[in-house]
């Protein structure tokens, strides 16, 4: 019963790469990924489109 507590955790909290993760120990790189997959599904896609702007800024403060 507890593994499917579990499973319906982290699917209602959107498959995040971070589940279960001690937030003292998530990495920038880590927030980014899912902040990234966050905008691919509730923002446009394409060429000069919203998740694209994100991901080149993200890209900019990754370095």
């Amino acid at each position: 019963m507890r593994y499917d507590a579990l499973v319906a955790q982290w699917l209602a909290g959107g498959r995040s790469r971070t589940f279960g993760i001690d937030p003292a120990q998530v990495t920038m790189s880590e927030l980014m990924l899912d902040y990234l997959e966050y905008c691919k599904k509730h923002y446009s896609a394409g060429l000069g489109s919203e998740t694209t702007t994100i991901k080149y800024t993200l890209r900019f403060v990754a370095r």
